[in-house]
Parts: C-alpha cells; structure tokens; sequence
C-alpha cells in the first residue's frame, strides 16, 4: 500500500511540476507571470546588461535545456535560438508576436517592439494566455481567470495614458531608434527620428527652425546610451531628455514614467 501511494506521490508531483522557460528580457517576465503566476519557472537571459558576447557557455547551457524559449522575435534572438537549438533540438521557441499586424522600420523590417502599445498588448496576453492552456490544460481556468484580468488592467493603463496625454500639449518627441513607434503612434504623437551622432553646427539653424514649427521639447534615449548626443539636441531648444529602458521589468512603471515626463514640461 506504501508503495502505491509513493508511486501515485511522485506521478502527481511530475504531472503538476512547473515548466520551464526561458526569455530573452525582463519585460517579458512581466506579460508572462501576469497570467502564469508562479505556475512556470522562468530563466532570463538578460537583467540589465544586454550584452550577448558577455554571456558564459555554461549559462547557456543551462538556458538551453528549458522546455520552451518565449521571444519577442528581436533580431537578437534569431542568434540566441541558433546556440540554443545546437544544445538542445527539443527546445520549443514559441513567438509571442504572432499573428499581430506589425509596423515597419526604415529598412523595411518588422519592427518587433509591439510592447511598447497598450491595446496591443492585449494580443500579447492572448499568445500567451494559448500557449499556457497548451502546457498545462489542467490549469485552464486558473490562466482564464488571470487573463481577462489583465485585460481590464490593460484597458485602465491606455485609458489613464491616453487621457494624460490628450489633456497635455505634448505633441511629438525626437529619437534616436524605433523603440517607441508603436507608442507614438497609438497616442496620436508625432515621433522624430535622428541618427545617433551628435548634431553638428551647420545642422543647429535648421534643427531649432524644425523644433519650433513642430513644439519638439523632449528627446527619448536608451538608458545606457551617449547622453551626450541627446544633449547636444537638447541644449538647443531648452528640452528635456527622457531615459527609458524598455527591456525593464516592470513594464507599466516604466511606460507611467514615460508619459508622465513627457507631459510634464
């Protein structure tokens, strides 16, 4: 009888363990336990250095033998599968881009930072709420439950986001990437691109000419990037320079914060 039970102890204890999976960025942690909870174990490869050349072998060979690799389809990422599937053929790569209708960069790419878009991301909690209920169906009302309460605090944060900023007299900001085109443009904000390289002399008359036609007061750059290019726009029209990482864990925080300097000035 003892042994029975063991038996039924341990069958119950693999039946219902966690899976394991691994993401590439902190932020992705955030859509994934908004539904999951604690039902996954999550490896991330990245926490705040995205430096892939500073990852050890051994740590990728840890990260590999998860069951799943969740992505964003970064480019990035495209290398990271690569060295995952040459340790493990079994990984399972589950892209929660799909099946959104994406924007496009200048060099005529997808442009996969859809996160940065609040009613979007409820595709996001969609691809992922699926993907649950297919590794643990045993758990389906649990992830449901979950699932639509995340939509309804997706449908508060753009509400709340898009009423601060149609109340402001923000109407545009200058970047130096494609990070936050999504967000521009769900919000109606016109969104300025430059190359990363500070402003040289001859191009000061046109550029403060440009500010002043457009109201451009705020320039957006990655945390950890020159500060120095993004002063050199800055100084020019008394701006303010906002640092955003969108890779940051706690997604919401990081797009309140956003807004609420750019509305701010």
């Amino acid at each position: 009888m003892k042994k029975i039970f063991l038996i039924l102890l341990l069958f119950t204890t693999f039946l219902f363990c966690r899976d394991t999976v691994t993401i590439t960025y902190p932020v992705q942690e955030y859509f994934i336990k908004k539904i999951a909870n604690d039902e996954l174990y999550i490896k991330t490869i990245f926490s705040e250095d995205y430096d892939l050349s500073k990852i050890e072998e051994k740590t990728f060979d840890d990260l590999a033998f998860s069951k799943y690799y969740f992505t964003f389809d970064l480019p990035i990422e495209k290398k990271i599968i690569d060295i995952f599937k040459s340790k493990n053929k079994e990984i399972k790569v589950i892209n929660l881009n799909k099946n959104i209708s994406k924007l496009k960069t200048k060099n005529g790419l997808d442009n996969p930072y859809i996160w940065m878009d609040p009613v979007l991301c409820r595709e996001y909690a969609k691809n992922i709420y699926e993907q649950l209920v297919n590794m643990q169906k045993y758990n389906k009302e649990f992830f449901k439950d979950n699932y639509e309460k995340f939509l309804e605090e997706l449908d508060e944060t753009y509400l709340y986001l898009k009423k601060r900023i149609d109340n402001s007299e923000v109407y545009g900001f200058l970047v130096f990437n494609e990070k936050l085109d999504y967000f521009a443009k769900r919000f109606r904000l016109n969104v300025y691109h430059k190359e990363n390289r500070v402003i040289h002399l001859n191009e000061v008359s046109n550029f403060l000419e440009f500010s002043q036609k457009v109201h451009l007061r705020h320039i957006v750059l990655d945390v950890g990037n020159n500060y120095k290019i993004a002063q050199s726009y800055a100084n020019h029209i008394d701006g303010q320079i906002i640092e955003i990482d969108v890779f940051e864990r706690n997604w919401k925080i990081s797009i309140y914060a956003l807004v609420r300097r750019l509305t701010t000035l």
